[in-house]
């Protein structure tokens, strides 16, 4: 199983994420807190080892994206 965070205000911010965290562990998720604060560009997993579930972080450029959907429009 997994969960990725894409949009801007969860992958930018390590409070988010590790409060959304906290209230799935049910599912055995399991966080490492010193990934999780660890500012990167890159694709990166941030669950400990004995996580049962991989948590990404996927950056996105929102911004982007929207200008070419805007563009193919016209």
């Amino acid at each position: 199983m997994r969960y990725c965070f894409l949009k801007t205000i969860s992958k930018n911010s390590n409070v988010i994420r590790k409060l959304v965290c906290e209230n799935l562990t049910f599912l055995r998720i399991d966080l490492d807190i010193i990934k999780n604060n660890i500012r990167s560009k890159e694709i990166r997993a941030i669950q400990t080892e004995k996580s049962n579930v991989k948590i990404l972080i996927i950056p996105t450029n929102e911004e982007l994206e929207i200008a070419q959907q805007v563009f193919k429009l016209i």
